[in-house]
């Protein structure tokens, strides 16, 4: 049997129509995924169209991927076996609306380069900031911090201002080092933007699901060797351990974590289409063949409700 419970379609930041995405996994052979699409359970919407759900032949967990803060740092948290309309109810309260959340990070991203002596055309920001295109993926993207990433980088004076010299070259950088990291002088701070990750597994455990940290090897450090606290104060059912781009030793740590504390574990390879597949986040998680320990997510993910 093979599994890959951590999938993206374009209803959030993936590349693939819900149909693409299932003819795919049938092609790769795989019995069991999940659709997990960034606070969206829209693809569910399209699998109630018998055309589209017999293109996948396996079995399929519903499945979420919530933004939550924990001490204002990104994090996700992916909740399993939950209901699209108590999903959607619970996103259209306990999150504010797009706008809003442009228009915070809009400002504090001024206040905190301007302070620290970049250069930038506000106007340009200010106008940019709705719409640019995203340098991963191509496509047009809503996300503030790419207009203002690509405003700082027409400035080549600004490179010798960033904490880590490649943030001006690579966005993953700029995104991870820059703007997540709690230790960096520009760390933007999730609290007045997102539900804490407590206030997420609550909500997942509500509507009957379970709450998994996503990826927790794929944040900055800092978070990551908040692990500890961030289980014991959130307390979710598990962690996604076996992530496709996990080192050995994060696999590890993450499994002596599970064990420690009684959670479950998953694994999933984040698959959001051919731009991503380069980092190593490719479809069935071809490099984890073998070493995925598939009977013991199974035994959780198939008492949950399967469509």
């Amino acid at each position: 049997m093979m599994i890959d419970l951590h999938l993206h379609t374009s209803a959030s930041d993936g590349a693939d129509s819900t149909a693409e995405l299932l003819q795919k996994c049938e092609a790769c052979g795989l019995s069991l995924i999940s659709i997990t699409d960034h606070n969206s359970m829209a693809a569910y919407q399209d699998l109630k169209d018998p055309k589209i759900r017999r293109l996948f032949s396996g079995k399929i967990l519903p499945g979420c991927e919530f933004t939550a803060q924990y001490k204002g740092q990104l994090i996700e948290i992916l909740g399993y076996g939950i209901h699209p309309i108590a999903a959607g109810n619970f996103l259209s309260t306990a999150y504010i609306s797009n706008e809003t959340r442009r228009t915070l990070q809009e400002e504090q991203m001024i206040e905190t380069y301007r302070k620290q002596g970049f250069t930038f055309d506000e106007a340009a920001v200010r106008k940019n900031f709705r719409s640019a295109t995203h340098p991963l993926t191509g496509k047009e993207s809503q996300d503030p911090r790419t207009a203002f990433w690509l405003e700082l980088n027409r400035y080549p004076e600004n490179q010798a201002r960033y904490t880590e010299p490649d943030s001006c070259n690579n966005y993953k950088s700029f995104m991870r080092r820059e703007f997540s990291n709690i230790k960096s002088p520009f760390f933007f701070n999730m609290e007045r933007l997102l539900p804490s990750a407590e206030t997420v597994c609550f909500a997942i455990k509500s509507m009957g699901g379970k709450a998994i940290i996503a990826h927790p090897g794929g944040y900055n450090q800092p978070i990551y060797e908040m692990m500890e606290d961030l289980i014991k104060e959130a307390k979710p059912h598990g962690l996604e351990a076996w992530y496709s781009i996990h080192t050995p030793q994060q696999k590890a740590e993450l499994s002596a974590l599970c064990k420690k504390y009684g959670l479950i574990f998953s694994g999933g390879s984040d698959y959001h289409g051919a731009w991503r597949e380069c980092r190593g986040n490719i479809l069935g998680m071809p490099n984890l063949s073998g070493l995925l320990p598939e009977r013991e997510i199974l035994e959780w993910a198939e008492q949950m409700n399967l469509i």
